[in-house]
């Protein structure tokens, strides 16, 4: 009889990065206790900067780069494929810090053990309602730019097999 449980390695990484979000939010929130916690800082240090002239030449052929720097610059100014591009990166990776993917799937087809649903071709307005009205998502804080490109990138989602 075998007494180990069997765990999926992505299921246990899940799990425990769940983990280590709650810790280090009750960490950040004092930890659910109710007795009061006086912190002392040291006084702050005044800091002088002198001014200083750094001679800046640009040759006149030069140009700025097309390719926005930031997944939410691309966001913000890009065309439809630099949205879906920073849409996969924020889907991915950066979304409230850990990404979209940690609770839906990389695959956006959801994932029962955080009772996250599919979100393959969520638009931006179901998206907005979701971070809005679910408490396991109160956490995250997005632009609509980003709001849009996560949608774009859901909407190529749902196109896949």
């Amino acid at each position: 009889m075998d007494m180990f449980l069997r765990v999926s390695p992505v299921a246990l990484v899940r799990s425990m990065v769940g983990l280590a979000m709650v810790m280090v939010f009750l960490a950040a929130c004092g930890g659910g206790s109710t007795d009061p916690v006086t912190l002392s800082a040291p006084p702050p240090t005044a800091v002088t900067i002198a001014p200083t002239q750094v001679p800046i030449d640009i040759p006149p052929t030069a140009v700025a780069p097309t390719t926005p720097a930031t997944p939410t610059q691309a966001a913000q100014t890009g065309t439809l494929e630099e949205q879906i591009a920073a849409g996969k990166i924020l889907y991915e990776k950066t979304a409230g810090g850990v990404g979209c993917a940690l609770c839906h799937g990389i695959d956006g087809k959801g994932d029962p053990l955080y009772a996250a649903p599919s979100n393959r071709g969520a638009t931006a307005d179901q998206i907005l309602d979701a971070i809005e009205t679910r408490p396991q998502m109160a956490f995250l804080v997005l632009s609509n730019d980003e709001v849009q490109a996560i949608a774009a990138y859901l909407k190529v989602l749902a196109e896949q097999p």
